[in-house]
């Protein structure tokens, strides 16, 4: 079977031969059949890049998808607020209640699990955060009235300094923030809340 501009082709110059002799009918013809045939090229070629398109996001789905990397399964992303921790120290918050500052503000601990205690020391709202989430933390550390406190489990799973901080605006700034410095071995958090860690 012909391709159908062929077969347009072939009728135009059917029509060319029966027009009269100083008539200018076969350019026109050819330009028309060129036409149809770029445009039928430029569209098979944005089909192709349609698939080709189709393709890359299906392939792009297919990899996000793929299996996550091995984490430690947590509620959401967290600590259990309860469990076993390897030691525990208390943090106050503006202890003269008159000053932005933690005390103490720098702890030295070993690798593990640490019951981290927040005491208000001024009538005003304070809390403690970690810049690292990989500390777990079981809960958000925030006090609001002198003397009351709240404890939360963190994880310290390789040695190096942990920046802690007031999130309450202007705090941090003012210089109510410290660090925990850890030192040891690193540990999974299964090795930090088992009996038998190292």
């Amino acid at each position: 079977m012909l391709d159908l501009d062929q077969r347009v082709a072939d009728g135009l110059r059917e029509l060319a031969s029966r027009a009269p002799a100083d008539a200018d009918v076969w350019p026109a013809a050819e330009r028309h059949v060129t036409r149809r045939r770029r445009r039928r090229r430029s569209l098979g070629a944005g089909f192709v890049v349609i698939a080709l398109v189709g393709v890359g996001v299906a392939t792009a789905a297919v990899v996000r998808s793929g299996p996550p990397k091995a984490v430690v399964a947590t509620p959401g992303g967290r600590l259990p607020a309860k469990g076993p921790v390897d030691g525990s120290f208390t943090i106050t918050a503006s202890p003269t209640g008159r000053v932005l500052r933690f005390s103490p503000s720098s702890v030295t601990v070993r690798t593990g699990v640490y019951a981290i205690t927040l005491v208000d020391g001024s009538n005003g709202t304070h809390s403690l955060a970690f810049d690292n989430p990989a500390t777990l933390s079981s809960r958000g550390l925030i006090v609001s009235d002198t003397g009351e406190r709240k404890t939360a489990r963190v994880f310290f799973g390789r040695p190096g300094d942990y920046l802690f901080y007031c999130t309450v605006p202007g705090h941090r700034i003012a210089g109510e923030q410290g660090v925990v410095h850890v030192t040891g071995s690193a540990v999974t958090l299964a090795q930090a809340i088992s009996d038998g860690r190292p």
